[in-house]
């Protein structure tokens, strides 16, 4: 007699949805070839990213990295339109609204809760300039500024397993890794400078300032903490050496400042005194590289750097400020007019740029007039928005993410948490210096990801070893929905 063996219609699932995407797929193309239009394929990424992240808590975090590090640059060689660029905040968003729609994890609110001084001076500076700045540029604004807080909170509600964020944590570093032999192919292409830079655009030269900066702060604290290993001190260098070839000569500054925070961050119960010593000497060894480098290797640098560095941040054509420090006297005059000015700035975006014209803030479709050519930092940016108060309260919840940091590498169990910690409050220290007086440090994608995503994790952990009856930071592994 035959047996009827019953079916296994889970096991043909894949193969069905495979075959529909496939028919689905093939259709849009046929449509696309008839009546070609490219913001079909816009809708059909849209779609594609809901699925994923329905689908998913931690997919999505691989495309934001991917998009940050690649997509600007693939718009510039013209191989994709530039609005795919705005993916990550898409991702962001609805991660943002997954998290409302899952059983949130219990969570510590103070870090949101210090934003709430920046609040109150913002809507000051609203009321205070009703109607100089159209509802979307203010947002834009506002945008600017959050898109990466908001990912900030989605790290913490979200179901996460340890082995999936470490997982995440070694792609991430293999893709800051990679920057450097990408400026080293790019320096035979195209020489030193600012267009011998990594994957992430054509020509993008604050990052050559940024990225080495965060790279020791990372490597260094897996030396430190993990493993002793000779790539690691390997990696160190090779960040210094992709600030070299970008040619940032304020590295001649940020790099003996990040040597000596690390020097000064040792914690001395961590190791033997020995292995310290040997520390100290390998940071002393850095921080001597970190001028010398610099004055050699930059032509501009050789004969009379401190001359050189006074003219070129000082620097005015006719009215025009052209240097970070004629900028930030230039701003200060003109928020000094008025106290209200000084205070609460000219309105949230009205330094905001944008893909779309019509939506560029007043200040910066009028920049000239405002005697304003280049060199603003984000303190100054924020200050023209915001106001000084402004620019300073925003600092605040990134001063207490900086000790809540410090607090992990000094008291975590676990050394690769240890080493998390330890390069997150560097990270968080070098984000605030450059912010004061170099670049717009919490407005940049791939700078901004890094210290609010990284962060986000220290949170999460000391957060739920020091709230009573939470749960573990992350979920063992097989439990939750976080795929």
């Amino acid at each position: 007699m035959k047996l009827a063996l019953p079916r296994n219609e889970d096991a043909n699932r894949p193969l069905l949805l495979l075959l529909g995407g496939a028919i689905v797929f093939a259709i849009v193309v046929a449509y696309s070839i008839v009546y070609p239009n490219p913001y079909l394929w816009l809708g059909v990424l849209f779609v594609f990213l809901v699925l994923v992240i329905a689908k998913s808590n931690v997919a999505g975090l691989y495309l934001i990295t991917l998009s940050i590090f690649f997509s600007d640059w693939l718009v510039q060689l013209g191989l994709i339109p530039a609005p795919v660029t705005l993916g990550p905040e898409v991702i962001v968003t609805l991660y943002f609204i997954k998290s409302f729609l899952v059983r949130p994890r219990r969570m510590n609110s103070r870090f949101f809760l210090l934003f709430i001084p920046f609040a109150v001076s913002a809507l000051i500076s609203l009321l205070a300039t009703f109607g100089e700045e159209s509802l979307v540029t203010i947002l834009f604004g506002f945008r600017s500024l959050f898109r990466f807080v908001v990912l900030f909170y989605v790290v913490q509600v979200l179901p996460y397993t340890e082995r999936q964020i470490k997982r995440f944590i070694a792609f991430l570093y293999a893709i800051l890794l990679i920057q450097i032999p990408v400026a080293v192919v790019k320096l035979f292409i195209h020489g030193q400078g600012e267009a011998a830079i990594g994957t992430y655009g054509e020509s993008f030269g604050t990052y050559s300032t940024i990225l080495p900066l965060i790279g020791i702060c990372i490597f260094f604290g897996i030396h430190y903490f993990i493993r002793r290993s000779v790539w690691n001190i390997v990696a160190c260098a090779g960040f210094m050496a992709f600030g070299i070839i970008g040619m940032k000569r304020a590295l001649v500054v940020f790099f003996p400042l990040i040597m000596l925070y690390l020097m000064f961050s040792i914690p001395k119960a961590a190791h033997s005194r020995q292995r310290r010593a040997v520390t100290y000497v390998l940071l002393a060894v850095f921080l001597g590289l970190g001028v010398w480098a610099p004055l050699t290797f930059m032509r501009t640098l050789r004969e009379d750097p401190l001359g050189y560095a006074i003219a070129y941040e000082t620097a005015m054509s006719g009215d025009q400020s052209m240097g970070r420090a004629s900028t930030s006297v230039m701003i200060f005059h003109h928020l000094t007019r008025s106290p209200m000015r000084f205070l609460f700035g000219y309105s949230p975006g009205s330094f905001q740029k944008s893909l779309w014209s019509q939506y560029v803030g007043r200040i910066r479709r009028d920049m000239g007039t405002w005697g304003i050519m280049y060199g603003t930092s984000g303190f100054s940016w924020s200050a023209l928005e915001f106001g000084y108060l402004g620019a300073l309260l925003y600092l605040v919840p990134i001063v207490y993410l900086f000790f809540v940091a410090r607090r992990g590498f000094h008291s975590d169990p676990d050394p690769y948490w240890r080493a998390l910690s330890f390069s997150a409050a560097g990270i968080a220290f070098t984000s605030v210096a450059i912010y004061m007086v170099y670049s717009i440090f919490f407005r940049l994608d791939i700078a901004a990801f890094i210290v609010f995503f990284l962060g986000g994790l220290v949170y999460r952990r000391e957060a739920a070893s020091r709230m009573e009856g939470a749960p573990p930071a992350f979920l063992p592994e097989g439990e939750g929905d976080g795929r």
